[in-house]
């Protein structure tokens, strides 16, 4: 997609930036929804709101995820759905040539119908939407990584620093009319300064209707595909399972969410029009078909380009102190190489 630049920066005041952002930037905007590569492939968002704190190590990143809030629980990759609409409110407001901030204003109406994917919304998706936004700004996100042999980097974060609503009243009630959410310093960063992609509302909605283990699944293979720039990848089932994340045991998962994924994947034409996943084994040799019964440990998807062109990635606001790191800059195709072998090196130089 060609992205109109304005030959002219325009100065707006913040309330007038906000007007224009949630009005006539608002959930149907030309530019869609906005996609991150690292929220895609990390993983940052727990697989049922219940699942308490949780612990993983991807890579040498070793990630602990928790809630000062037991009442509300985790949030859950359908809640990223919040961080997708307003990264995209972000970009809209960099490329009219506003001044992108922290404070985004939101109207109901286009969160609630991205969320539900409909315009039918009602008092149960209010209190629903209040509660993924609890869910956002209570979240910890405790991320480590190795700088060197002797030093180490940990960073803690929450997606959004808080949360104003505004309601009209009337005779049988109160109904929602604006939200103004406040992204946290980390997550602002994160969203502007980290490579993404800009999808269609469409395609989201049509996407994001599977369910949350599913749309995860779609969500590494198409941030795998985009970072080896269309060449065929490989990823190891196992690395996958811990990616989403998902509890259940390898052989679980591959009968039940693998296998639902795949055939999700095949039949849902927004989501094949971009990739083709199977299932392969490895050999000596490299990869061929899967025929028979196969240790797990040797079970890899094979992830391919589909006929539609993939998505254009971009940063929106480069940081040149941050280039080289994963999160700014796409690796040349040498350095791919080893994605192909499941050596999954990708997150070795992420800036958290």
């Amino acid at each position: 997609m060609t992205e109109k630049i304005p030959s002219k920066k325009t100065h707006q005041a913040p309330e007038q930036a906000a007007s224009y952002l949630a009005h006539e930037v608002s959930g149907h905007s030309v530019g869609g929804i906005r996609n991150d590569l690292n929220t895609m492939l990390l993983p940052m968002f727990a697989e049922h709101q219940d699942a308490g704190r949780f612990e993983t190590e991807i890579d040498d990143c070793r990630l602990e995820i928790y809630s000062d809030d037991d009442k509300v629980g985790l949030p859950t990759a359908l809640d990223r759905k919040i961080l997708t609409l307003l990264a995209a409110h972000v970009r809209d407001v960099i490329q009219s040539g506003g001044e992108p901030r922290q404070d985004i204003f939101v109207h109901r109406q286009d969160l609630l119908s991205l969320l539900n994917g409909s315009n039918n919304v009602g008092g149960k998706d209010y209190k629903r939407l209040e509660e993924r936004l609890q869910r956002l700004r209570s979240v910890r996100i405790v991320a480590e990584r190795s700088l060197d042999a002797t030093t180490t980097r940990r960073t803690q974060f929450s997606w959004i620093q808080g949360f104003e609503e505004d309601f009209h009243h009337t005779g049988r009630g109160k109904e929602l009319v604006r939200l103004r959410i406040t992204l946290s310093q980390e997550a602002f960063r994160w969203i502007t300064r980290h490579q993404g992609f800009d999808m269609s509302h469409q395609d989201f909605t049509a996407i994001s209707k599977s369910s949350a283990s599913v749309s995860r699944v779609f969500d590494i293979c198409l941030a795998r595909l985009v970072y080896a720039e269309g060449r065929d990848v490989y990823i190891q089932i196992d690395d996958l399972r811990r990616r989403i994340p998902i509890s259940s045991p390898l052989r679980h998962f591959k009968s039940r969410t693998l296998k639902a994924a795949l055939k999700e994947i095949a039949e849902n034409k927004s989501m094949s029009r971009i990739l083709t996943a199977s299932l392969v084994k490895k050999t000596e040799t490299g990869f061929e078909e899967v025929t028979g019964r196969t240790q797990l440990e040797s079970l890899y998807l094979k992830v391919a380009k589909g006929p539609a062109p993939l998505p254009s990635v971009n940063c929106l606001i480069p940081d040149p102190a941050l280039t080289g790191s994963l999160s700014e800059q796409l690796r040349p195709a040498e350095a791919l190489a080893s994605l192909d072998e499941g050596q999954l090196e990708l997150f070795k130089e992420v800036e958290m």
